[in-house]
């Protein structure tokens, strides 16, 4: 089997349009876009969570409730909250989690011809994990939103 046609039989790749790509703990992941519903600066919100961001269960914008979800517990890393975090909200079964990244390093179109140049690998014993994908030198860690969204 072709790197063209292992690509082809992967959902993952095959639904992608465009990549957020984000860093925690000096690590790179990546997320579809289309799973993204915001990119929350916690030092703009009118409370102030510059101490705590990482020790808060959620975070409450206007009525909504955004249950934070830190990947660094899986990781075994803690990082220092910095002005650069951010919070990459999704949306699970009609609730909001918040991803903390330590900061958004790109968005990343995915035509057609970087499909086939990208190569994705399963993750297995790692559930917080999709799997990795890799792309020009770069592995990429996609995290499980499900999972961590029933985890939290």
């Amino acid at each position: 089997m072709n790197m063209k046609s292992m690509i082809e039989n992967i959902p993952f790749v095959n639904s992608l349009t465009s990549l957020i790509i984000f860093e925690i703990a000096d690590k790179e992941f990546a997320a579809d876009l289309k799973d993204i519903s915001a990119i929350i600066n916690p030092f703009d919100l009118e409370q102030s969570y510059k101490s705590s961001i990482d020790k808060l269960p959620f975070i409450k914008i206007n009525d909504l409730i955004i249950h934070l979800v830190d990947l660094q517990k899986y990781l075994g890393t803690h990082e220092k909250i910095s002005e650069r975090m951010r919070i990459i909200s999704f949306e699970n079964d009609n609730k909001s989690f918040g991803l903390i990244v330590h900061r958004i390093k790109e968005i990343l179109t995915v035509s057609d011809d970087l499909k086939t140049k990208l190569e994705f690998l399963s993750a297995e014993g790692e559930p917080y994990l999709l799997g990795r994908l890799f792309y020009e030198g770069r592995s990429l860690l996609i995290p499980n939103l499900q999972f961590l969204s029933v985890k939290k």
